[in-house]
């Protein structure tokens, strides 16, 4: 499979979210309930785009998605596609003009895991297209570079709602730094490889891997880091829920963020 596959792929996928938005039809309406989300009627119309541009090309591949999970497309797959067709749902919903679409390929069926992923796509709500592929990211077709600004404070997108506690480092890195939460961390990821973040901070251990497959590649091939929130590189079986991140291309700002985080980490101590 090549790169302006995944791209038209995903292109796709968002182009029939968006004509279904359209509609005027109640796109929003919620299907199923699930333990930490909901699937919305624009979930299943991307992920029914994707399937018919599989059968329509003859590609048989393992697919991991949000909402359809884990299953075999077609007959004697060779590769693995980590799809989320919606980030940034509630976005949708609300009419709020920030989700997008990412799809990530890896070249073989069993044990993948993110670090298997070789070519990964994001496109968002206004049809822009970051694709990554061999350390390399293109955003509309153009090499995509880092812009680094300089700023005052850094600007960082940090996710602390829908947890009983929010940690006490996130708390004091917060306080060092300009936040804003936008709701879809996909996006966040290529805002941060183009310089437009300067991180992302989610701690809450409720990301899965189809979150994060494209856009992780996408930084990392700007030369960013995507770690754990202790500093370990991150990686995760393609099918993984309950994870964290820390993602920057400034390995200063990162090591300031981790630092923080770990300062105030609560002790043993703490948790009794």
């Amino acid at each position: 499979m090549e790169l302006n596959n995944i791209v038209n792929i995903t292109t796709r996928a968002m182009r029939s979210v968006l004509a279904y938005i359209e509609t005027g039809a109640d796109y929003s309406a919620i299907t199923q309930k699930k333990e930490r989300d909901v699937t919305r009627r624009f979930d299943l119309v991307a992920e029914e785009a994707l399937l018919r541009e599989l059968h329509e090309q003859e590609m048989s591949a393992r697919v991991v998605s949000e909402e359809y999970g884990d299953r075999i497309v077609g007959k004697d797959p060779d590769c693995t596609l980590v799809f989320d067709p919606v980030d940034g749902s509630t976005n949708v919903a609300i009419r709020f003009p920030y989700f997008c679409s990412s799809l990530a390929y890896a070249p073989k069926v069993e044990d993948v895991c993110i670090s298997d992923i070789t070519m990964g796509v994001i496109v968002t709500n206004t049809l822009d297209v970051y694709a990554a592929q061999h350390g390399a990211v293109r955003f509309n077709g153009a090499s995509l570079t880092t812009e680094k600004a300089q700023r005052h404070k850094p600007i960082i997108a940090g996710y602390s709602y829908g947890v009983p506690h929010v940690p006490y480092g996130l708390i004091e890195l917060e306080k060092q730094c300009i936040v804003r939460i936008f709701g879809s961390i996909a996006y966040d990821l290529c805002n941060t490889a183009a310089g437009t973040l300067d991180a992302v901070v989610d701690t809450r251990g409720r990301l899965s891997s189809y979150d994060i497959a494209a856009g992780q590649l996408i930084v990392r091939a700007c030369g960013g880091m995507v770690t754990t929130e202790e500093g370990n590189p991150l990686d995760a079986r393609v099918t993984d829920t309950r994870l964290s991140l820390i993602c920057s291309t400034d390995a200063a700002l990162h090591a300031q963020i981790t630092e923080v985080l770990s300062r105030f980490a609560p002790t043993e101590r703490d948790k009794l």
